[in-house]
């Protein structure tokens, strides 16, 4: 298999990154406004890997760049939501009182294909940093027109979801823990529970950050492989 899993989940711990860059690129990422430069950081980062460059680099080194790079981004993913949107007002419009299981189903169908179309068009964008190029559905169409390249895309969009349900399983354990201890010593031990909180708040936003490095190393690998099948 060419995607290389266990590189991918280390990425985000690499010399180049570590606990307190995914911290700090998770804080930034729930700022409003700010978190485009993190959304940027995040693309400019895959369109490296690309070229063959695989370090994460500095969060902030390229701030302007990478705000403009993270707002023409989400622009372009709002463009490709737009007939999403429309496919499921109608969708609602015809079967939500008349069939409501059709109507869910076709709605999942929907849902599964924006998913599917939002690691591609990510990846086109990452090679062109162009609004367009998120609806540019030939080039997404040439990552995947081989039977090898449809077979790599279904891992990859495979162990997207697995990284996203690995990284949950820690997040959500450490909300129930805090969330026990909280309600058992809120009265008796208020600054232990405090403490605690904010401990529980930097590991949250730190793997929250690291499940996102890790989807977009694998997007790397991916891209890079199908693009040089390219030329």
């Amino acid at each position: 298999m060419y995607l290389d899993i266990v590189k991918a989940f280390k990425s985000p711990w690499n010399k180049d990154g570590g606990a307190a860059r995914m911290f700090l690129g998770g804080l930034v990422s729930i700022i409003p406004i700010l978190n485009f430069i993190t959304c940027g950081y995040l693309v400019e980062y895959l369109s490296r890997f690309i070229n063959g460059d695989e370090n994460l680099g500095n969060i902030f080194q390229h701030g302007g760049k990478s705000f403009v790079t993270g707002f023409k981004y989400i622009v372009g993913v709002i463009l490709l939501a737009i007939p999403f949107i429309i496919m499921e007002i109608i969708f609602y419009l015809i079967f939500a009182k008349s069939s409501s299981f059709l109507y869910s189903m076709l709605g999942n169908i929907l849902s599964l294909l924006y998913s599917l179309m939002i690691i591609l068009m990510t990846i086109n964008f990452a090679k062109t940093n162009k609004i367009l190029s998120m609806v540019d559905f030939q080039s997404a169409c040439n990552l995947i027109n081989s039977k090898d390249k449809a077979i790599n895309f279904a891992i990859l969009f495979l162990m997207t979801t697995v990284t996203q349900i690995v990284f949950a399983i820690p997040i959500c354990i450490i909300a129930f823990i805090v969330g026990l201890i909280s309600a058992l010593f809120i009265k008796s031990a208020m600054l232990v529970v405090i403490l605690l909180i904010i401990i529980a708040f930097i590991a949250v936003l730190m793997l929250a950050f690291a499940m996102a490095v890790t989807m977009f190393n694998m997007m790397g690998q991916f891209a890079r492989n199908s693009i040089s099948n390219l030329n």
